[in-house]
Order: C-alpha cells, then sequence, then structure tokens
C-alpha cells in the first residue's frame, strides 16, 4: 500500500462513514488501514463490471474490523434501469431513506 500524504480525520460526532469503490486501489486499502474508523458504522457499496464482487466483503471486514459493517450495495456497472430504486431500497434497509 503506498504511503497517504494525509489521512483525513473522521470527526468524533459522525458515526456513520459511506465507502464506496469499484476496485479496492490501494490508496483506499492504505486509509482503510490506518484511519481510526473504530466504533463506526461502515456503510460499504461497490460497482463492478461484471466480474463479481469478488473479496470485497472479506477485504472491508478485515481492514473495518473495529467497526460494524453494514449490508454492502454491489451493483453491476451503473446498476441499469432499476438501480434507482435499488439503492433506495438499500438506503432504507441500512437505515438512511
Amino acid at each position: 500500500m503506498p504511503e497517504l500524504k494525509a489521512i483525513p480525520e473522521i470527526p468524533d460526532y459522525c458515526d456513520t462513514v459511506f465507502i464506496g469503490w469499484s476496485t479496492m486501489a490501494p490508496p483506499v486499502s492504505a486509509f482503510l488501514s490506518t484511519a481510526d474508523l473504530s466504533g463506526k458504522k461502515i456503510v460499504p457499496f461497490f460497482s463492478h463490471g461484471g466480474g463479481g464482487a469478488g473479496h470485497f466483503v472479506q477485504d472491508l471486514t478485515v481492514l473495518c474490523s473495529d467497526s460494524t459493517l453494514q449490508d454492502p450495495l454491489i451493483l453491476t456497472g451503473n446498476g441499469g434501469h432499476g438501480a434507482a430504486a435499488l439503492i433506495a431500497s438499500w438506503l432504507n434497509g441500512v437505515g438512511y431513506f
């Protein structure tokens, strides 16, 4: 993983962090490995081009072991015609809509 120039601090009043990517780039791994996310609720979202989610959830579970991991949203590409309803349903399911 690359060394990050600066790691943003997550304010104490922030109890939920949405984290999303299409590929877990090394800087994302570096951030998750070094940021203090302990006790935070992590709401992950992810898109892929058809290759599947791979080990997305397992990686996130390891990198955010002191956090509460919510059910992820996993989309193929842009999610297609039903993406808006799927995202709304997911947000509702994790308590944010």
